[in-house]
Parts: C-alpha cells; structure tokens; sequence
C-alpha cells in the first residue's frame, strides 16, 4: 500500500498543478482583453480630452470646467 500512496499523491498534484496553470492562462486572457479595451478608450475615444476613465465596459471622458473641476464630457459603452 506505500507504493501506491505516492502515485496518488503525484496525480493529486499533477491535477493541481494543471488547474492552476489552466487558471492562470485563462486569467491572463482575461486581463489581456481589458487593457486593450482600456488603451481603445484612452487613445481613440477620448484622445481630444484631457482625462479618461474606464470601467465594467464603459468609457468615460473627462475635461476642465472654467474652474478647473473634471467633468465628464462623453460617456460611451463599449461591447
């Protein structure tokens, strides 16, 4: 029976290991396609503004009042 512990124990990790590879791909991906969109909204939605914010696919452009405060100028939704 000790001989078959460690190749269990070897498949337990090797499961392991796959899964926490498989996450990591699959977050990068992820994160991969929200920094494109991010620099989509920073450099060709609101190149003419002074400011830009991104968030849940929504792009936000920002520019000074005649007081100096940021408000939000155009607001667009990205799919």
């Amino acid at each position: 029976m000790e001989k078959l512990g460690w190749k269990i124990l070897a498949i337990v990790f090797m499961c392991l290991f796959a899964t926490w590879v498989g996450i990591g791909i699959y977050v990068s991906i992820q994160d991969s396609a929200e920094f494109d969109k991010m620099n989509i909204c920073y450099y060709d939605i609101c190149e003419e503004y002074a400011d830009a914010g991104y968030s849940n696919n929504v792009c936000s452009c920002y520019d000074y009042d005649m007081l100096g405060y940021l408000n939000i100028e155009k607001t667009e939704y990205m799919d």
